[in-house]
């Protein structure tokens, strides 16, 4: 047989084989090929709720498709390690740096000094929080503004040298802006920057866009002594590696993996300093609810970040809720009344408070 009829018949033989193993993951439960966390895009309606003809079909069944590509998680983590490991990239959403961190490709703008808001947008912002501060004094209570820094904020030299800070010491970001304008307008609010930076121990994941367990003590340290509120010292405490955390970047990148690396987590054990007083699935969770040990009683807006500092704030109030839903119900305080309202937002969403805005002060009434 002549090697070209063989390597036909090799080809055709690997097609076949390739081709029966896609059939059998077709048939197979979605969540036996796809592990990213969330449930497959629902086959999309051919007409709209008033009957017309549903314009966004096509990229809605594109979505759709994609997400049965059988062993889609698996492909995925294969091609994301030749692209980490050879080629020092990650994806659209994901960013590789130095040292084995990733970063968050919506921090990006930020930290090369590319998402300047103009002056109309800063203003919207900050009058709109100056909006929430003034209705919670009107219900005695005060206001403090907590922005967390972007992980590249806190960390520039684990960044690709590829990415440079166009700005430079005299050029002020959005973060250093907002904080003036607010300051302008009588609103409170607490830089993290300092605390998080002049630590030695490594404060946020590497794996993760969020600050670690001892990055958000230390955070929570700073928002509780800008607040006035008694806590415990969490900034002073030694840090030791606590149990293993999932990245939320690692597991774009690798789906279905499970990849961890241990969270660094302060010397402190809050388990009877608080409890939970609502049903809590997880800390994404849209509402929250606490008991604690302190005098204070906090109604908490946050994202994300917001999440691992539930513990250290908790631990130091009285009664504390916490609230992710956007726009911020600051009319809660009618039937919650509360002595300190905290309002934490990630440093690269400070422009969406622009968009917001009106919906802000609307929401307290004003």
């Amino acid at each position: 047989m002549k090697s070209s009829q063989r390597l036909a018949r090799l080809g055709c033989a690997l097609f076949l084989l390739v081709s029966l193993a896609f059939g059998v993951g077709a048939l197979l439960p979605h969540a036996a090929f796809s592990a990213e966390g969330r449930e497959p895009s629902p086959f999309p309606a051919l007409r709209t709720e008033t009957g017309g003809l549903n314009a966004a079909f096509s990229a809605e069944f594109d979505r759709w498709l994609t997400d049965r590509v059988p062993f889609r998680g698996a492909i995925l983590s294969a091609v994301s390690h030749v692209r980490e490991s050879l080629f020092a990239t990650g994806s659209e959403q994901v960013l590789v740096g130095r040292h084995g961190f990733l970063f968050f490709s919506d921090t990006v703008a930020d930290y090369c000094g590319e998402s300047d808001m103009t002056e109309e947008e800063l203003t919207a912002a900050a009058d709109a929080l100056a909006a929430l501060s003034e209705y919670a004094a009107a219900h005695g209570a005060r206001l403090l503004v907590a922005v967390a820094p972007n992980k590249n904020t806190i960390c520039p030299d684990e960044m690709p040298a590829a990415y440079r800070r166009l700005h430079d010491a005299a050029h002020e970001t959005n973060l250093d802006r907002l904080t003036a304008a607010l300051d302008a307008r009588g609103v409170a609010s607490v830089d993290l920057r300092p605390i998080l930076t002049e630590s030695e121990t490594r404060l946020y994941h590497r794996r993760d866009t969020h600050w670690n367990a001892a990055g958000a003590a230390r955070a929570a340290d700073a928002i509780l002594t800008a607040a006035g509120v008694p806590h415990e010292a969490y900034a002073s405490l030694p840090v030791a590696e606590g149990a293993p955390f999932a990245g939320d970047l690692d597991g774009m990148l690798y789906p279905g993996e499970g990849r961890t690396e241990p969270d660094l987590v302060p010397a402190i054990d809050l388990s009877r300093a608080f409890a939970y007083t609502s049903a809590v699935t997880s800390p994404m969770d849209m509402t929250i609810t606490t008991r604690g040990q302190g005098e204070a009683t906090l109604l908490v807006f946050r994202d994300s970040f917001g999440s691992a500092l539930i513990p250290y704030l908790s631990a130091a109030a009285r009664d504390a809720r916490y609230e992710r839903a956007v726009p911020y119900r600051i009319d809660l305080l009618e039937r919650y009344p509360a002595s300190l309202v905290i309002v934490e937002i990630a440093e690269r969403n400070i422009p969406a408070l622009t968009a917001a805005a009106d919906r802000l002060t609307a929401s307290g009434g004003t």
